[in-house]
């Protein structure tokens, strides 16, 4: 018997065959560049990247990464508002086999500082505006690598292809079952979840959206941001959340 999928009926054949699989966020994003490299990717402020342009920045940020000796498996911190930047660090990471861990912007030097002992992470990619609330952990773990979020490399390096089972990101749940913790989620959940975020919607792809939810928000970075990603959209920061 066939089966059926029951979001099916709310769009046309054409489009529901575009919602496929992909065994990595790797592969997600070489087939949206491949797909859609004139399309216009990320709108923040007054930069603006085509997927093509996104996709060498995220090289020359993989290179950067690997300068400060990340491989395959670090767990790599990302601390940075709603961002271009945030996005590039993410995906780099990803996209070199590491492990993003995602630390809200409201967490305080402590806090930063914990967090980089506990979840022993290789590196911290930083936002400048942030600056200040590193500079206990730069001086109690001195050696985690420091890394700036708007570095760049002269020439990019290419993508690395992980198992789906591998670990991609560790993001923090809300804690409104208790306290807040860091959830790991594989390849595979992200690119599902990711995926499921077509579902439902009659026209998905090559569509606008509208950053608002924090990166380090699962539904913010994960069916607004990556889902717009897959979808070959176009995603704009909104710079003032409040």
């Amino acid at each position: 018997m066939k089966s059926v999928n029951v979001f099916e009926k709310y769009t046309d054949k054409e489009t529901f065959a575009k919602i496929v699989d992909y065994k990595n966020l790797a592969e997600m994003w070489k087939s949206s560049v491949a797909e859609y490299r004139d399309n216009v990717a990320i709108i923040d402020g007054e930069e603006k990247y085509t997927y093509g342009e996104f996709d060498a920045e995220i090289a020359k940020f993989r290179a950067v990464l690997l300068q400060n000796g990340v491989t395959e498996g670090d767990k790599i911190g990302v601390y940075a508002p709603n961002s271009a930047g945030f996005i590039k660090a993410y995906l780099a990471i990803n996209t070199l086999g590491a492990v993003a861990v995602l630390l809200p912007v409201h967490l305080d030097a402590m806090t930063v500082f914990g967090c980089s002992m506990k979840f022993a992470l290789k590196a911290l990619v930083y936002d400048e505006s942030l600056e200040a609330n590193i500079d206990f952990t730069k001086e109690k773990n001195p050696a985690l690598k420091l890394v700036k979020a708007n570095e760049s490399a002269e020439e990019g390096v290419p993508s690395v292809s992980v198992d789906s089972n591998a670990p991609s990101t560790v993001i923090f749940t809300g804690g409104t079952t208790g306290k807040s913790k860091g959830a790991l989620l594989s390849h595979r959940a992200v690119v599902r979840g990711t995926k499921n975020g077509c579902y439902g919607v009659k026209e998905v792809f090559e569509q606008r959206y509208l950053l608002v939810l924090p990166l380090t928000h699962v539904f913010g970075l994960i069916r607004n941001t990556l889902t717009a990603l897959y979808t070959g959209s176009t995603l704009a920061i909104c710079k003032n959340p409040k």
